[in-house]
């Protein structure tokens, strides 16, 4: 082994691997949460309290590590379509969603979202496809088209809910084009300032529709929003992006094909959701997508590697 080469099962790596396992099952349950407490708060509510609260815990870490928040408006503004499009709407989509149709489903649904993230920056950077990145997107889209097919003869809530977990992958796509603007700042102040955005968006939705000061919340609706608002929203976001930086966006694809997973099995052991073979096979099909996508990422990093390398020892 080379000098200097970090083995690949050392300490670190496994410590990474665990890190993005526990962030999977964060993102996972967030389905099955954002049901329980929809069962007593409206969509907007849940969202608000969420961010807010989220938001405000990740403002005692920023100051307890002296990292300052910055003092221009506009500087504040940069943020406001990430909180948009990475928080506020996909959040939305999520627990408005679930209201009539399974988490479990739901998170299979929303296993296309590196799908719209590919189609979107391609046309965005005006990329041509690979032939395995062209075959992945359209494996995976007819995988999605099959699995809401027999609601669209149907109509009514729950083809509109599907349509809201489609809309939910295509704002998270849209959001990882947004959020390179932000390299420059510490990624705790960025999930403040998004967070931030987000409970913004949703105060005014929040108290003139919904008043939530009316509502009677249940005791698992309580807890399943403290859960929403410690674990997906601070722990995992607090947690992803330093292992992602470390690790590569190549490794950290595994909270795709495990959030799904984890979803699904918190929907059946504490919801009794069941899918149906016809959706297991969809949910296959759209990660074979995911699956021929990577491959094509990973056949342009080993072709770009030689090249890294041989610039770095040429001069």
């Amino acid at each position: 082994m080379p000098q200097g080469e970090r083995p690949s099962h050392s300490a670190d790596d496994l410590r990474d691997f665990a890190a993005l396992v526990f962030v999977s099952c964060c993102w996972g349950t967030a389905f099955l949460f954002s049901k329980i407490a929809g069962r007593s708060f409206g969509s907007f509510t849940v969202v608000f309290s969420r961010m807010a609260v989220g938001a405000l815990l990740i403002l005692l870490y920023l100051a307890l590590r002296h990292i300052a928040i910055p003092k221009s408006f506009r500087e504040w503004l940069r943020f406001l379509p990430i909180g948009l499009f990475n928080c506020a709407i996909p959040y939305l989509f999520m627990t408005a969603s679930v209201r009539h149709i399974d988490s479990s489903l739901a998170i299979v649904i929303n296993a296309m979202s590196p799908l719209f993230t590919v189609a979107i920056s391609t046309l965005y950077l005006r990329q041509r496809l690979s032939k395995w990145t062209f075959a992945g997107v359209i494996t995976g889209f007819c995988g999605v088209v099959l699995l809401i097919a027999p609601s669209i003869g149907r109509g009514g809530s729950a083809l509109w809910a599907q349509l809201m977990v489609v809309g939910m992958a295509l704002s998270y796509a849209i959001a990882t084009l947004l959020l390179p603007r932000t390299q420059a700042y510490p990624p705790p102040l960025t999930s403040f300032m998004q967070s931030f955005w987000a409970a913004l968006i949703c105060l005014p939705f929040s108290f003139i529709i919904e008043r939530p000061w009316t509502m009677s919340p249940s005791l698992p609706s309580l807890l399943a929003l403290a859960e929403l608002i410690v674990f997906p929203t601070v722990l995992a976001a607090m947690i992803y992006i330093p292992v992602l930086l470390r690790v590569g966006p190549s490794r950290a694809i595994i909270t795709y094909y495990l959030n799904p997973i984890s979803g699904v099995l918190a929907g059946v052991l504490f919801l009794s959701e069941r899918l149906s073979l016809r959706d297991w096979f969809c949910f296959a099909v759209i990660m074979t997508g995911v699956l021929l996508m990577n491959r094509a990422k990973k056949q342009a990093t080993a072709v770009k590697a030689p090249e890294e390398e041989a610039t770095q020892t040429g001069g």
